[in-house]
């Protein structure tokens, strides 16, 4: 009779790629929800991180873990290759969900380049995530500008005013930097994408189909973050005349219009 072999099943690991203000902390806490998944909201966090009022910063990351030792604070400053490979395998270890990620944002790339090698290494799941309406992704990062914090559970609705001088200019750069995750993760890895617009138009589905992919059991998933803004940008907008005729004709007409 054949001995039976227990076969223990691999972490999936995974990343929630994306650019700021598109969702990401949404997804994130709402995965972290799930009995099987932890996900780490910040885990490359680096401005302001001590005095930061964001509600999804765990006390868990790379800085964090920087700071508790003297190497790693020289190393980090010479050699920042080392600790942050260090860092991600400790992060792994420490955790006995079956799946299990966290945010990678591209200024946390552009800061710690070697975290893609890392991910390509070790066969990650790539959750792309992309807001197609990019002018609500600006006013979402004045928005949270202006407020001092990103999110919060109960917040008055503020009117935005945006910078004409720069608009085309930083709706072109947030248009390209969406690109490039598709680039660097669309071809060699385990990849998926989830716009913002369907993802909060139907979350179960959304979030089933992420657990699927995640290869664990769909739940009912949630967040305790609230949306800030209205989705009628003239609502929103001190300055919304302005910006619109400045819009008009150009490729991000489209961007005017209501979800």
């Amino acid at each position: 009779m054949k001995a039976l072999i227990k076969v223990e099943k691999k972490m999936v690991k995974f990343v929630v790629a994306g650019v700021q203000r598109t969702g990401s902390t949404l997804i994130c806490s709402s995965l972290d929800s799930h009995p099987n998944i932890y996900c780490d909201g910040e885990a490359f966090k680096v401005k302001n991180w001590k005095k930061s009022n964001y509600p999804y910063v765990p006390d868990y990351g790379y800085l964090n873990y920087v700071e508790q030792s003297m190497l790693r604070r020289v190393l980090h400053l010479c050699y920042r290759k080392k600790p942050v490979e260090e860092y991600l395998n400790d992060f792994f270890q420490k955790s006995a969900q079956k799946a299990v990620g966290f945010k990678l944002m591209y200024s946390h790339v552009k800061r710690f380049p070697t975290v893609v090698p890392y991910v390509k290494e070790h066969d990650f799941k790539i959750i792309h995530l992309e807001r197609k309406n990019i002018l609500k992704v600006w006013v979402s990062t004045l928005g949270a500008r202006q407020r001092g914090f990103h999110s919060q559970e109960k917040v008055g609705r503020i009117k935005i005013f945006v910078p004409l001088h720069n608009l085309r200019k930083r709706l072109d750069w947030l248009n390209d930097q969406s690109g490039k995750w598709k680039d660097i993760f669309s071809k060699s890895n385990d990849y998926i994408h989830v716009d913002y617009e369907s993802f909060v138009k139907d979350k179960p589905a959304q979030l089933g189909r992420l657990c699927d992919f995640l290869g664990v059991e769909t739940q009912i998933l949630e967040s305790n973050l609230k949306k800030l803004t209205s989705d009628d940008l003239s609502q929103v907008i001190e300055n919304y005349d302005e910006v619109k005729k400045l819009l008009i004709g150009t490729p991000y007409h489209y961007c005017l219009d209501a979800e």
